[in-house]
């Protein structure tokens, strides 16, 4: 309890620091390109076309879902992934990258992956007005299933702020564990059912495994909430899931914090 009393009262007292800090990262993003802030849509728009292509004109083995085409079903589902994969790395490297913080002016290190995760979940946030837009002019109005969207991103948000602070306390003091997290990115996309319906697999093992995943929960939620048209309340299961997952991810976090806090400044 004194580690988590010790980073709260940390994002309190730095908050303002850490919106321009997040703004400032998001920034230098797209600072130097001519499209500029185009970019936030433009790349999630690459692949989502690269995907599209494969599955439905090279091996020909997309389906609609209903009255959706299988194009929205897979914008639907792989909007999340975007954010995540981009916190993923980045989240893990987040306190090396910086480190004059750390070293220079004392600031808190438990803040800084917030802010890597707060850049990235502005742009996650631009992507998913492009996926509204897309439904709404496919037919598709917004309807009441879609007020449950704010409950998936924060359960989004707070899994990849635990990872993050978690990860990028590991990788200071390992570059392996670095290397490891960028090579893992395709299984996690893989094991995460954005291309196909984890619901559907036959292997029970695999299929509980798949279901524990909180990228998976939350993929299916995006989806539940654009498509499928269900409630959070009847996944309860899928909730507790991700309750357990997180909850892990958490103690792992502090742990790694009350670790590591003070050999940080150090190693770096």
């Amino acid at each position: 309890m004194k580690v988590i009393r010790e980073i709260l009262k940390d994002h309190y007292k730095y908050r303002k620091q850490i919106f321009k800090l997040a703004k400032a990262d998001l920034i230098k993003t797209y600072k130097g390109a001519a499209l500029g802030w185009a970019w936030a849509v433009i790349r999630p728009a690459i692949t989502i076309a690269t995907y599209y292509f494969a599955f439905s004109i090279g091996l020909r083995v997309s389906r609609p879902v209903g009255e959706y085409s299988f194009f929205l079903w897979l914008i639907a589902g792989i909007s999340p992934w975007f954010y995540f994969s981009a916190v993923f790395t980045a989240g893990a490297s987040s306190i090396r990258k910086y480190s004059y913080l750390v070293t220079k002016i004392r600031y808190p290190v438990s803040t800084i992956p917030t802010i890597i995760n707060l850049s990235h979940m502005t742009t996650h946030l631009v992507v998913l007005l492009a996926v509204m837009l897309i439904f709404i002019l496919s037919g598709h109005a917004p309807d009441i299933y879609w007020l449950q969207l704010p409950l998936y991103i924060l359960m989004l948000f707070l899994f990849s702020t635990a990872w993050s602070l978690f990860a990028g306390m590991i990788s200071v003091l390992s570059k392996d564990f670095m290397h490891l997290v960028q090579s893992s990115t395709m299984v996690v996309f893989w094991m995460s059912g954005i291309l196909y319906d984890a619901g559907a697999i036959n292997n029970v093992f695999f299929k509980r495994v798949l279901h524990i995943n909180p990228i998976t929960i939350i993929v299916n939620g995006y989806r539940n909430a654009f498509i499928n048209k269900v409630w959070f309340w009847e996944r309860a299961r899928e909730f507790r899931n991700f309750g357990i997952v997180f909850f892990v991810m958490v103690l792992l976090a502090l742990w790694a914090y009350k670790k590591l806090v003070k050999e940080i400044p150090d190693v770096l």
